[in-house]
């Protein structure tokens, strides 16, 4: 297989993310670009002349693979072109804690790159989660890539067979998929630390001051900071902050990272401005309604709803209009919280003031507080227990409460692909 059919299998067998990657120069300098991830880019990166190796980064939203990077950094991995006992030892235990042995297996220069792949994607969160359930303790071994932390990219040459000897690469397919339940079983443990650790959080959440949040990202490294930009940025707006209070503020951590490039200084004022533009333009449900109801194709579902639940008689006119009315408020606010998420700073903005909502969105969860409810119809109940019992609307298993300001969350099962709007 040459290079560009490698590169061209990886895009869709990886699915990686299009829009950032990091690259890594013969001399040891880490950088990450934030421009489209091509083929050819990829292609490139794989011949022999090429003195930069890319790393790329897991697309959000849900996987169906996850990946392992079992490293030596503290001491030697590869002898001779074999590797060392302490390697084998590490991949050994990998294999283990997993239960079922890798899809693909690809050499790195200090360890091994192992990916398993599902027979159904999940979000990535809740892999991340259970696979840092399953290695807590366990050292050099981390879960990579992340929509935050990236994977050197695969390479032929770097092919391994299941006993760690180099061979030919054959291909992507056929591939190897692993039931979702040989590795992620209801295991009575986790679930337990699930339930208590939510609870907890639940009862006793307190949100980290600016001084305890900076403290936590230092010092700075070079070719991680996006990731701590956007984090901070988003608390700087919702603490009051103006954009020169911010940019001094991340001056002071670049400051107090000796070692670090200073990169995240380039154009700093700018791009601070901007954030804080996108978080400040954050208007839910600023979609016309009409609008919507012109597409096609939401038009076309709400249609047949209306006929499933005998909506369409003309003594239930005004139950139609009514639930017309209130299918196409969701619609609008599906996809003004996807649009919401889809973007870094107004994500972690709208995490910031609603703690854990990112982490329901990437899971299909969307909320649904009743003053909301209540704009859209002041008899909110009746057209909401219909949604319910037509399966449009389906209840998390987050609880709520209002004491505590924690509304429902709902998965909502209607096509919303309104593309003027959505893509």
């Amino acid at each position: 297989m040459n290079n560009c059919d490698f590169a061209i299998w990886f895009f869709y067998t990886f699915n990686p993310e299009l829009h950032k990657y990091v690259v890594r120069d013969s001399s040891g300098g880490i950088r990450t670009v934030r421009a489209n991830f091509t083929l050819e880019l990829a292609a490139y990166s794989l011949r022999s002349e090429s003195q930069e190796a890319i790393s790329f980064f897991l697309r959000k939203g849900k996987s169906d693979y996850f990946g392992l990077d079992i490293d030596t950094h503290d001491c030697e991995g590869w002898v001779n072109g074999s590797p060392t006992e302490v390697l084998v030892e590490r991949f050994n235990l990998a294999i283990k804690v997993i239960g079922i042995k890798p899809s693909y297996i690809f050499r790195s220069p200090r360890g091994i790159h192992a990916y398993w792949f599902l027979e159904r994607p999940m979000p990535n969160l809740v892999i991340y989660d259970r696979l840092k359930w399953l290695f807590e303790g366990i050292k050099h071994i981390e879960i990579l890539p992340t929509s935050t932390h990236s994977l050197r990219m695969p390479s032929p040459e770097a092919y391994l067979n299941d006993g760690l000897v180099k061979c030919d690469f054959l291909g992507f397919e056929p591939l190897i998929r692993h039931p979702n339940d040989a590795i992620f079983k209801n295991d009575s443990g986790y679930e337990s630390r699930e339930k208590s650790r939510k609870n907890k959080k639940a009862k006793h959440y307190i949100p980290w001051s600016l001084d305890q949040l900076e403290n936590s990202v230092l010092p700075l490294k070079n070719g991680q900071t996006n990731y701590v930009y956007t984090k901070l940025v988003a608390k700087y707006k919702i603490s009051g902050l103006d954009e020169e209070q911010a940019y001094e503020r991340f001056v002071s951590l670049v400051n107090r990272s000796p070692g670090y490039s200073r990169r995240l200084l380039k154009d700093l004022k700018s791009r601070i401005r901007t954030s804080y533009k996108r978080m400040a333009d954050i208007n839910i449900q600023s979609i016309s309604l009409s609008a919507l109801h012109r597409d096609p194709e939401i038009r076309m579902a709400i249609d047949a709803l209306i006929i499933k639940m005998e909506l369409g008689i003309s003594k239930r006119s005004r139950m139609k209009k009514s639930m017309v009315s209130f299918l196409l408020n969701i619609v609008s606010w599906k996809i003004s919280c996807d649009k919401t998420f889809k973007d870094y700073d107004t994500a972690h903005y709208w995490e910031c003031l609603y703690p854990g909502s990112w982490t329901k969105h990437n899971e299909g969860y969307y909320p649904l507080p009743h003053t909301l409810l209540r704009k859209w119809n002041s008899h909110y109940d009746n057209p909401l227990r219909l949604l319910k019992d037509f399966g449009v609307l389906e209840e998390s298993p987050y609880k709520y409460s209002t004491t505590q300001k924690f509304c429902k969350y709902y998965r909502i099962n209607i096509s919303c692909k309104y593309r003027n709007i959505a893509e």
